[in-house]
C-alpha cells in the first residue's frame, strides 16, 4: 500500500529569521490558532494551553530550552547530543542530506540503508531531531554537528502544521524568501504506550490508567509540549483539567529535559520516575535496543489525536540535489519502504 499524495502539492515561502520565535511558537502549540491562506490545506489548531511558559524562548530561540526546570536527571545527560549521537548521521561523501520527522527516529537508520542498497552510488546523511530544531535550520541556515561539519537538507518531514506555519506568517515583508514544497503524506503513528521498568513492582496490570492513579508511581512527562500533545494529554483521561493543569507542580510528575519526549525511556531507566508514555513506535525500538528492560501497556488514541501526528515529505524547489531528493521522494512511497513503517507501526 503506498502512501496517498496530498491533493495539490503546495509551494510555500519561509519566514527569514526574524520571525522564528512565532514560527517556533506555532509549531509547539503555544499561539492560540493557525490560520491559512485560501490555496493551502484549511487545518486548525485547537486553542492550547502550553505546560509553562519560557522566558528563554522569546529571547534566545536557537536554544532548545526546557519548559520546566526540574532537578537535573541522569536520564537526562544519558539523552544529550553529542558525537555518536544515535540520532544524527553524517558522511563525508553523502549524496543527500534527509531530516526525518524527530518521532519517526526508530525508523531513520532502517530507511536511510534501504534507500541506498536500492540506490547504488547513493549515500545518506540524516538527522532525525525535533522539529522545532527542523525549523531553526530551515529558517536560519546548516546546523553545526560533531566535528566541525554543518548539515543542511534536501529533503524533510514533518507534520502539515509545517505548512500552517510558514503560510500564516508568509507576508510580502519577507526577505529572502525560500521555499518548501509539501510531496503527500507518508506516515501515521497508530497509537501510544505506557512503559515502565520491567521489575517495577507498581508497574503490573494492562490498565494504563490504574497505573498512573497509583500514587506511589512516579510520572515523567514530555518537555515543551503543550497540554494538548497527544503523550500530555493522555493523563486527562485520568486527571480531571485542574488537575491537569498543576501537573508540572505535583511531587510525583518530572519532566524530561532534553528531545522533548526523546529521554522519558532514559529517565525511567535510571530511576528519576517509573513510568511515562511514548507513541506507539517506541515499543518495536525498546524492545529491541533494550531487551527486557521495559514493560508496555497499550493505550488506543482516537484518529483525531492520530491525525495530528500524522507526517509529510517536504522538499526544497531549486536545491542542487533536486534530482536525488525526487528519488528519496519515490523511495519513501515505495513496498520497501512502508515495510519498514510498518515494523515501527508508522504506515500511512
Amino acid at each position: 500500500m503506498e502512501a496517498a499524495l496530498h491533493p495539490s502539492e503546495h509551494v510555500v515561502t519561509m519566514l527569514n529569521r526574524h520571525s522564528l520565535s512565532s514560527i517556533i511558537a506555532t509549531i509547539c502549540g503555544i499561539a492560540a490558532t493557525c490560520s491559512m491562506a485560501a490555496d493551502a490545506p484549511k487545518v486548525t489548531s485547537p486553542p492550547t494551553a502550553p505546560l509553562a511558559a519560557s522566558a528563554a524562548s522569546a529571547s534566545t530561540p536557537d536554544r532548545n530550552s526546557p519548559l520546566f526546570k526540574t532537578t537535573p536527571c541522569a536520564g537526562d545527560i544519558a539523552a544529550e547530543p553529542g558525537d555518536g549521537d544515535p540520532d544524527i548521521s553524517i558522511r563525508d561523501d553523502a549524496t543527500l542530506n534527509v531530516m526525518f520527522h524527530g518521532n519517526r527516529f526508530v525508523a531513520a537508520p532502517e530507511l536511510a540503508a534501504e534507500f541506498e542498497r536500492l540506490n547504488p552510488g547513493q549515500r545518506v546523511s540524516w538527522t532525525a531531531i525535533p522539529p522545532t530544531n527542523t525549523l531553526r535550520v530551515l529558517l536560519n541556515g546548516p546546523m553545526k554537528v560533531a566535528g566541525g561539519k554543518t548539515f543542511f537538507p534536501d529533503v524533510f518531514m514533518g507534520t502539515q502544521q509545517l505548512l500552517v506555519a510558514f503560510t500564516q506568517a508568509n507576508t510580502p515583508g519577507n526577505n529572502p524568501p525560500r521555499k518548501i514544497q509539501m510531496r503527500g503524506s507518508y506516515s501515521r503513528i497508530h497509537g501510544i504506550v505506557l512503559i515502565g521498568r520491567a521489575d517495577d513492582p507498581n508497574f503490573t496490570g494492562t490498565s494504563a490508567s490504574a497505573i498512573v492513579k497509583n500514587e506511589k508511581v512516579r510520572i515523567v512527562l514530555p518537555g515543551q509540549q503543550p497540554l494538548t500533545h497527544a503523550l500530555v494529554s493522555v493523563y486527562g483521561y485520568d486527571f480531571d483539567k485542574s488537575k491537569l493543569a498543576r501537573m508540572p507542580t505535583n511531587p510525583r510528575f518530572g519532566v524530561s529535559q532534553q528531545r522533548h519526549h526523546r529521554s522519558i525511556p532514559a529517565r525511567i531507566l535510571a530511576k528519576c520516575e517509573d513510568v511515562g508514555f511514548q507513541f506507539l513506535q517506541s515499543k518495536p525500538y525498546l524492545e529491541a535496543a533494550y531487551p527486557g528492560k521495559f514493560k508496555f501497556v497499550p493505550t488506543p488514541i482516537s484518529d483525531e489525536e492520530a491525525a495530528v501526528e500524522e507526517s509529510y515529505l517536504y522538499t526544497l524547489p531549486g536545491s542542487p540535489r533536486a534530482k536525488e531528493a525526487e528519488r528519496f521522494v519515490s523511495f519513501m512511497r515505495s513496498p520497501e519502504a512502508i515495510a519498514i513503517l510498518r515494523k515501527y507501526h508508522l504506515e500511512p
